[in-house]
């Protein structure tokens, strides 16, 4: 699948095991649809708001699940103000609390309203909304919330409700899933049974961002010559040839996490590079939105 390709979804779902870098890509992921002149927006769910710290300029929205909660109730009941005092009831949060799945439905039902073309509450018009999705189990419950919720209300607005965001999810035209992995044992596990479960559910995995990339520097011949050196150089020198070396075995080591990955999965794996530097910005972010539109 081409970056056009994938940027003609309503809604792109970036997924991945925690701490894989998910809202890097999905960030890079907007800037390269903003620049292909895409109306984009970017949202993630909670009040962290990174990314409006890693891409200044980026549309982007935090969706709390409290706040959709309430909005939900305020649709369903046709009265802010009465929504407003249902949902500051005591017994109304231990029950919708106690409801598996509630938070989701009402979440990701959230984010189908913001990718309705002229019915986003976030702004009409926009082409794309790319969702940096919780981490992978709380991920697939959002996707999977709408079908769970049509089976226990058999009728009525919320399996209505329930059944276009599930059909929109499962419709290969509108939905797209970008998985999102390191080039590590875990986040590889992770990512080969995250491809499983979205067949089993009837959603497509449209491709994987492996993340941080080391270079490969030196052919195993080369390490293997330096290696030979280490007692033959003054200290300064043995240290450096020590670090290099070091490199050059976590290259080699992620690169076998990568052929795995690879031979598991039946879509595209696609690389982002590491990058050297203490902490991500917006010039970093931008370089990697390049290497992402290069590489897809």
């Amino acid at each position: 699948m081409s970056v056009d390709d994938l940027l003609q979804k309503r809604l792109v779902v970036v997924m991945g095991k925690g701490g894989v870098g998910r809202t890097t890509v999905a960030a890079a992921l907007g800037l390269v649809a903003a620049r292909r002149g895409r109306r984009v927006i970017v949202c993630e769910v909670g009040s962290q708001a990174r990314l409006a710290e890693l891409g200044p300029g980026l549309a982007a929205t935090s969706i709390d699940p409290r706040r959709a909660k309430l909005e939900w109730l305020e649709r369903q009941l046709h009265s802010r103000r009465l929504a407003g005092f249902v949902g500051r009831n005591r017994l109304f949060e231990l029950l919708t609390a106690a409801a598996p799945g509630l938070a989701e439905l009402v979440t990701i039902g959230k984010v189908w309203d913001v990718a309705q073309p002229g019915r986003g509450s976030s702004g009409s018009g926009l082409d794309v909304v790319i969702l940096d999705a919780p981490a992978t189990g709380q991920g697939l419950a959002l996707l999977e919330a709408p079908r769970t919720y049509m089976k226990v209300a058999r009728a009525g607005p919320v399996h209505s409700q329930a059944r276009r965001v599930d059909e929109f999810i499962h419709d290969p035209a509108s939905t797209a899933v970008l998985g999102v992995a390191l080039p590590e044992e875990m986040p590889v596990n992770e990512t080969l049974e995250l491809e499983g479960r979205l067949r089993r559910d009837g959603v497509a995995l449209e491709a994987v961002i492996v993340n941080a990339l080391y270079p490969a520097r030196f052919t195993g011949e080369e390490a293997q010559r330096m290696s030979t050196l280490d007692g033959r150089l003054p200290g300064g020198v043995r240290a450096g040839l020590r670090i290099a070396l070091g490199e050059h075995g976590r290259a080699r080591s992620q690169r076998g996490h990568l052929r795995r990955l690879r031979k598991g999965l039946d879509v595209p794996v696609h690389t982002l590079p590491f990058l050297f530097e203490p902490e991500l910005g917006p010039a970093e972010i931008e370089a990697l939105s390049h290497a992402l539109e290069d590489a897809l």
